[in-house]
């Protein structure tokens, strides 16, 4: 078992089982994956200039649905070729693998709040401009 992270700063250590803290490591390393294809399947149906109108409610579900199974198709693929990379590099599993850099330095409230605050000026002026 080991520790993912602090949460919020407060002195809380959350263990997980190996498989599970993994299996959330990757999910999130790979959510931009699943943006990306989601964003290339709706520019698809940009680009063919479907008439959602004139296919009517059966239609548009059968298009939805046939979309569904072309992602999950999709993301099943890259998937695999990622999980083909990482045996090529020597991936064994969870109980094997090395966590590098996992000591990381204490930090305080202070920098927390000070990055937070810093972050939410910093999105207030993104949107400004």
């Amino acid at each position: 078992m080991w520790p993912i992270i602090k949460c919020c700063s407060f002195d809380l250590n959350i263990c997980v089982d190996e498989h599970v803290g993994l299996t959330l490591l990757l999910s999130l390393r790979f959510m931009s994956l699943v943006f990306e294809e989601v964003r290339n399947l709706s520019l698809g149906l940009a680009a063919r200039g479907i008439d959602w109108n004139g296919l009517g409610p059966a239609g548009g579900i059968q298009v939805l649905i046939r979309l569904g199974g072309r992602l999950f198709s999709n993301l099943m693929q890259r998937s695999d070729s990622i999980a083909q990379a990482m045996c090529a590099r020597g991936f064994v599993g969870a109980q094997d693998h090395k966590l590098y850099l996992t000591s990381t330095l204490p930090s305080s409230m202070t920098a927390n709040v000070v990055a937070t605050i810093s972050l939410v000026l910093l999105g207030v002026a993104v949107k400004l401009v």
